[in-house]
This record gives structure tokens, sequence and C-alpha cells, in this order.
């Protein structure tokens, strides 16, 4: 799915920062979606935006991943 991105739309959350709550609502109001905490992350990861350490690190050596 393709989102288009105005300068427009951009202006409105321009001061806010990337969280998961400030994302998972601009979906919700933009395009009437809910969408999943594992799927903001992965677009976080690919748009290189700044992101927090994770702190609930698997102790595992090849952890079981969804």
């Amino acid at each position: 799915m393709e989102v288009p991105i105005s300068p427009d739309m951009h202006k409105e959350y321009k001061e806010q920062k990337p969280t998961y709550e400030n994302i998972k609502k601009y979906i919700m109001e933009k395009h009437g979606v809910k969408v999943h905490t594992a799927y903001i992350a992965e677009i976080k990861r690919d748009c290189e935006l700044d992101m927090r350490p994770n702190y609930n690190v698997s102790k595992k050596e090849a952890p079981e991943i969804k």
C-alpha cells in the first residue's frame, strides 16, 4: 500500500516526535486503519528514524521471530 505524502500533511505533525502512539493516531486519522507496532518498527527501521534500544532482548541464541 502506498501512502501519498504531501508537504501540507507533514506540517500538522512536524512538531511531534515519531512515537508509536503518534504514528498510530496519524494513520487512523488519515486512512482509518489500525496498525500493529511491529509494522511501525519495520517502517521506522526502513526509513532510518530514531529508535530507542530494545530492552527486552532475548537471551536465546536464535530467538523466534514472528
